[in-house]
């Protein structure tokens, strides 16, 4: 049973990653968890978002010319970023509280966005 679990976890794995639309999402999860935080918490400080250490990272879907993901810090942020195709473009990143509380007044209180879902 352990086995059969351990090959379901391989293949959701492996098809998350042929998913990521461009090479930097898929070296970021190729990557040791320890990289993808630094890489991430390097991305969060260049667009002067507060993180003191990067916790948690999910990667969440493409959309349009740009790759999802959601990272969480241990001070409590939990930020939305979009990794683009074209390395030289800076990642977007919003922060999730902002971004709930928009979708909130936009879509109505039980309406949860599309990003920041990670618990």
């Amino acid at each position: 049973m352990l086995r059969d679990g351990l090959t379901a976890a391989f293949l959701v794995a492996a098809t998350v990653a042929s998913l990521a639309q461009n090479a930097t999402s898929r070296e970021l999860m190729a990557a040791t968890e320890q990289r993808r935080n630094a890489e991430f918490l390097k991305i969060l400080r260049s667009t002067n978002d507060r993180c003191d250490r990067v916790v948690q990272t999910q990667y969440d879907a493409w959309l349009g010319d740009s790759d999802d993901w959601e990272v969480k810090c241990l001070d409590g942020g939990h930020y939305a970023v979009a990794i683009h195709a074209d390395p030289k473009r800076q990642a977007r990143v919003l922060n999730c509280r902002e971004l709930r509380a928009v979708s909130s007044l936009l879509a109505g209180p039980n309406e949860t966005p599309s990003r920041c879902r990670m618990k």
